[in-house]
């Protein structure tokens, strides 16, 4: 009811799945997530066979990027969300802090959907991306195979350390995302990194070498104490090697980068063909100077 004011109600789940009010053609999703959002305790929203559609995940995507959202778990299973709803739905999970779980299945959107969400949880174009992706969501399930791997690899990550009551490091878990996803599974592209300055060697290379003293050579973004999938030393040398073989090593005497070479050869062709679009013009016109010069000494001849 748009009068309806829920403030103060200390509800922490609404379960609403299959409730045939959703039906209604006038019903308004916006109002119903306004109101469902002044629910200061609320942490489980069940809206399985809702119709729940493109109305439905705009008004949600509002409600999960509020400041003082506390939803834990969201139902929207056997819906019409389809690939454009998920692109409603991605900017807020990648602002939301609080959820932890969220149900997808039968739904309508396409494997163009299900990759938006891996990218969400860090599986990303490039390393910045996989820094400032969502670290908390950590139950996702959609109808997938051909991502179930990585995407179980991905919520692992996120789970590790949310419900044991130790002190979430996040910074390791934005670092070891990396490596998942950007160094353990294919050859590393340090293109992707940077633009290969010189100076940023030394940084890559403690990114990837440094050893903890007296820790039995552990990673140095390892969690103390507690063992990571990324301990593992072939593992970490792999990725090491890898960078620095894929350097070009005279760059560390000052020579430029592989992507400098390129971009000033391609600004040198750039240059070349100008020059060459110059001299033709040049040439054109001195042509066209000399033509104009002997149509005046004929009409001259005539007169």
């Amino acid at each position: 009811h748009e009068d309806c004011n829920l403030k103060g109600i200390r509800l922490s789940e609404l379960h609403f799945g299959g409730n045939k009010l959703f039906g209604c053609k006038a019903f308004d999703w916006d109002r119903f997530v306004f109101n469902v959002s002044q629910l200061p305790c609320l942490e489980y929203l069940d809206l399985d066979r809702t119709g729940a559609g493109r109305a439905a995940c705009e008004a949600v995507a509002g409600y999960l990027s509020q400041g003082g959202c506390r939803l834990h778990t969201l139902l929207l299973r056997e819906n019409h969300i389809d690939d454009e709803c998920v692109d409603l739905l991605i900017p807020a999970l990648e602002y939301n802090q609080s959820l932890r779980k969220l149900f997808l299945q039968k739904n309508r959107f396409t494997s163009v959907g299900r990759g938006r969400f891996l990218e969400l949880l860090g599986h990303a174009p490039s390393p910045h991306l996989t820094y400032h992706s969502n670290h908390t969501l950590c139950d996702l399930r959609l109808d997938v195979s051909g991502v179930d791997e990585p995407l179980r690899s991905f919520l692992k990550l996120n789970h590790d350390g949310l419900n044991d009551g130790t002190p979430v490091d996040v910074r390791a878990k934005r670092r070891n995302k990396i490596l998942l996803a950007h160094c353990l599974r294919r050859p590393l592209d340090v293109a992707a990194h940077a633009d290969l300055d010189v100076r940023l060697m030394p940084r890559l290379l403690a990114w990837f070498g440094v050893n903890v003293p007296g820790r039995d050579a552990r990673f140095h973004a390892a969690i103390h104490n507690v063992h990571t999938p990324f301990d593992d030393r072939g593992a970490r040398f792999r990725a090491l090697h890898s960078l620095v073989r894929g350097w070009n090593v005279q760059a560390l005497f000052g020579n430029p980068s592989p992507e400098r070479r390129r971009t000033d050869e391609l600004a040198g062709e750039v240059a070349r063909l100008r020059g060459e679009r110059d001299a033709a013009v040049a040439a054109l016109r001195a042509e066209n100077a000399g033509l104009a010069e002997e149509n005046r000494r004929l009409r001259e001849e005539v007169e």
